[in-house]
């Protein structure tokens, strides 16, 4: 009996809601960094208080959504201990993945586009926002719309931060179309050591090396972590990975990963290094927190990530994500030169921060829980899905 079989006669929903509150406060720590960013990057602001480069890791972040995508999309298979697939499931993920994906990402286009032409702020071949290329060309909205403009040179056009939108689109497709349906023909961590290997061979690659194509082997991190994050050792065999490691995974690999990262994230050669080490380090987290709510539910990590403001914040994370470069970028052009570094800064946080945050409240609801009610509605031929009602990206 395959999990899709079992699953028509019970249907499993894996409610893991501290995920979205970590998945928020990440995208919060990308918006905020933004802002001091975008202060100092800009003459003449290039000498503020040294505690500020702390929030210069946004790339870390989105190596944390990466992994935490993984982990949300292997719970259900992990839970049951099978990976096998029906004929249709492949199309119902892909569709639900895009519906998911799409219509905020769409929206936040097309409402960038229009704030360039409106402001001519994204025109100025000195911002940060256009490094001299034209958004409104053909190659740079058509790369968009197919979602591989992180692939070429218009990668930080429209709105920056969608790079990783794509990669993670191209990430859900190796997912769905070689992860899974090798998984059971090829050990897991043989494809993960095939994964890094190759994409750190493409980050050889002077057109690549930029792309981080390797966060696809954070995400299968993030799919083992699921698998030993499970109540007990008979899903980790049933889904090929050794049981000896069970006691390791969790915070005895979690620990030396983030001091890995914590020693190389400062060194853009080693980012390579900084960013498996990171993988390696959150999995580790994700695992320990499945693990401990499993035995404490009302442990108090549990307890506060659970505070209301924080699975608010972490429902419309993505739209966070989405809208904050564009009305930063903005914003910050019309500060930046008129007013001291600091009260940029406060303008920012206290004014133009709240803004976004109301502005991704709406997305969320009227533009991304539509569709994603329609998501989970697919299902292959008729079929039950594995179900989680954890949010993914």
């Amino acid at each position: 009996m395959t999990a899709i079989q079992f699953l028509k006669r019970k249907r499993v929903a894996v409610q893991l809601p501290y995920l979205d509150s970590i998945r928020g406060l990440a995208a919060l720590y990308v918006a905020i960094g933004h802002i001091w960013q975008f202060v100092v990057f800009q003459p003449p602001y290039g000498n503020l208080p040294k505690f500020f480069t702390l929030l210069n890791f946004g790339h870390a972040a989105v190596g944390i959504f990466i992994v935490l995508s993984g982990y949300c999309l292997m719970m259900p298979i992990a839970t049951q201990g099978h990976v096998e697939q029906e004929a249709g499931w492949l199309q119902a993920f892909v569709r639900r993945r895009a519906l998911r994906l799409y219509p905020a990402y769409i929206a936040v286009m097309v409402f960038s586009l229009i704030l360039i032409a409106a402001t001519g702020v994204g025109l100025d071949p000195q911002r940060i926002w256009t490094k001299g290329l034209n958004h409104f060309s053909g190659e740079s909205i058509g790369s968009h719309l197919l979602l591989m403009h992180n692939l070429t040179r218009f990668q930080w056009t429209i709105d920056a931060p969608m790079w990783s939108v794509a990669l993670e689109w191209q990430i859900y497709l190796v997912f769905g179309a070689l992860l899974v349906p090798l998984w059971k023909r090829v050990h897991p961590y043989v494809m993960l050591a095939a994964l890094f290997a190759l994409t750190a061979w493409t980050s050889g690659i002077p057109s690549l090396h930029d792309k981080c194509l390797w966060f696809v082997g954070l995400f299968f991190m993030g799919n083992i972590a699921a698998c030993y994050g499970t109540r007990t050792s008979a899903g980790v065999e049933g889904l090929g990975l050794p049981s000896k490691l069970w006691k390791i995974a969790g915070l005895r690999s979690a620990i030396p990963g983030l001091l890995v990262f914590a020693l190389t994230s400062s060194k853009p050669n080693l980012i390579l290094i900084s960013d498996i080490a990171l993988g390696i380090g959150i999995s580790g987290c994700l695992v320990w927190l499945q693990r401990t709510r499993n035995r404490t539910p009302e442990h108090k990590v549990f307890r506060f990530l659970s505070a209301k403001p924080l699975t608010i914040l972490g429902a419309m994370s993505y739209s966070i994500y989405l809208l904050h470069f564009p009305i930063l970028e903005t914003t910050n052009a019309w500060l930046v030169g008129k007013l001291s570094p600091m009260t940029v800064m406060a303008v920012q946080f206290s004014v133009v921060l709240p803004i976004i945050l109301g502005l991704s409240w709406l997305s969320y609801k009227y533009i991304e829980l539509p569709f994603m009610r329609i998501g989970k509605r697919i299902r292959p031929e008729g079929n039950s899905q594995p179900s989680s009602n954890v949010v993914t990206p």
